[in-house]
C-alpha cells in the first residue's frame, strides 16, 4: 500500500458498541441455555413468603411530643423534617422466612462445624505412613534414611 492509497482527510464511522454486544449475545449458547433451564431460574428466584413487613408502634417517651403538629407546614428544612420523622416514626420489622437457608448462614454454619468434624473423625494412616517409623528430631529421621540409602546401594 502506497501513501496515494490513504485518505487521511476521509471520516471513519465509530463503531456501534450497542449493535454489536447484542449480535454477540444472540449468537451466543450460552444466554440459550440459561433462558430456556426453568429449574435453574426457580432456584435462583426467592420464595414470595420469605419476606415479611410489619410494622411496629415506637412508644413516645414524654407526655406531649415534642415534634409539632403541624411540621409539614413549618418552614424547616427538608433533611431536618426528614431527621425528625426518622426518630418519630414506627419501626418497620423485617423478618425473613428462609434465611436459614441463604449463603451466609450457610456459611457461618460451616466454619462453626468443622472443627468438631475435625476432632470428630478418625484419622487416617496410609502404607506409606505406617512403613516408615519416624524419629523425634528431624535429624534423626534424616540419618536413618541416609542409611537405608547407603546399604542399598552398597549391597
Amino acid at each position: 500500500m502506497t501513501a496515494a492509497d490513504v485518505n487521511l482527510i476521509e471520516i471513519v464511522e465509530p463503531l456501534d458498541v450497542e449493535d454489536i454486544l447484542s449480535q454477540r449475545k444472540n449468537s451466543s449458547t450460552i444466554y440459550e441455555h440459561s433462558a430456556s433451564n426453568s429449574n435453574l431460574r426457580r432456584v435462583a428466584e426467592f420464595p414470595v413468603d420469605d419476606v415479611e413487613v410489619r410494622l411496629v408502634h415506637r412508644d413516645q417517651q414524654t407526655v406531649e411530643s415534642p415534634v409539632p403538629a403541624n411540621l409539614s407546614s413549618c418552614s424547616v428544612d427538608p433533611v431536618v423534617r426528614d431527621m425528625i420523622r426518622t426518630y418519630s416514626d414506627d419501626f418497620s420489622l423485617v423478618h425473613r422466612k428462609y434465611q436459614q437457608y441463604s449463603s451466609g448462614d450457610a456459611y457461618v454454619r460451616l466454619l462453626t462445624e468443622r472443627p468438631i468434624i475435625a476432632q470428630t473423625a478418625q484419622k487416617q494412616i496410609y502404607e506409606v505412613d505406617s512403613e516408615r517409623t519416624v524419629g523425634r528430631s528431624v535429624s534423626t529421621a534424616g540419618e536413618e534414611q541416609m542409611m537405608y540409602v547407603y546399604v542399598k546401594i552398597k549391597s
